[in-house]
């Protein structure tokens, strides 16, 4: 549940791009999400109570006291166990990289929503709908930035950015790193002329500036100055 529906529209174009098949697979779940939560949901019910039982019974049976205190622990640490392992990491793990975990989960998600779904469809119609209220998410704003650049109404350069801002939030640290040897780098003593060449060609506004080797950063360069 986490690793799917954590997902944002930046990981979705990943996914298309990098890995076509399994993308598809997952935004095929996310398009039935009301299917895939309610299977998710009814089939950890009947994980957890399974589990439960069998290890609080296991733990009785091999405990073999009235002492109030082990029958106790023999309830509560199979329990524990269960958050633990079953609720709270899975969660954390998935969490942090709900890129990798969504095709990891992908196929064993579609193969339980093909056998429970019917199940869970049934069982989710009986729950109350709520009124939704018309809204406009990112996937409308950059469709309207699309129409707005096809119209003339709005410039391409305008565009960019809008869509540079509405993607900004879903960003992670890797997707602005530069591999090194693509950076665009100044020598310490380098003339007015090289400068203003390496602006040009790369298009930045700032550019780092190193003295011996490109490992020995000193500071950085601004177009403005």
């Amino acid at each position: 549940e986490t690793a799917v529906f954590s997902l944002g529209p930046v990981h979705h174009s990943r996914l298309r791009r990098e890995r076509p098949v399994l993308g598809r697979k997952v935004l095929h779940l996310l398009q039935n999400s009301t299917t895939l939560l309610g299977t998710i949901i009814f089939v950890n019910v009947i994980v957890n109570t399974i589990f439960f039982s069998l290890s609080a019974e296991y733990m009785r049976s091999w405990l073999m006291s009235d002492d109030i205190t082990l029958q106790a622990a023999a309830i509560y640490l199979p329990l524990l166990i269960l958050l633990t392992f079953g609720e709270v990491l899975p969660k954390i793990l998935t969490l942090r990289m709900p890129f990798f975990w969504s095709h990891m989960v992908a196929y064993p998600l579609s193969w339980l929503m093909a056998v429970f779904g019917p199940i869970a469809g049934i069982l989710t119609r009986f729950l109350p709908k709520e009124r939704s209220t018309p809204s406009i998410g990112m996937r409308e704003l950059e469709i309207l930035v699309d129409e707005s650049e096809d119209t003339g109404m709005l410039p391409q350069r305008e565009g960019a950015m809008i869509r540079g801002l509405l993607r900004f939030g879903y960003l992670t640290l890797e997707d602005g790193m530069v591999p090194r040897a693509s950076m665009v780098m100044l020598k310490m003593g380098a003339t007015r002329d090289e400068i203003l060449s390496a602006f040009r060609g790369s298009g930045l506004s700032r550019i780092p500036v190193y003295s011996h080797v490109p490992d020995d950063i000193q500071g950085h360069v601004l177009l403005r100055d």
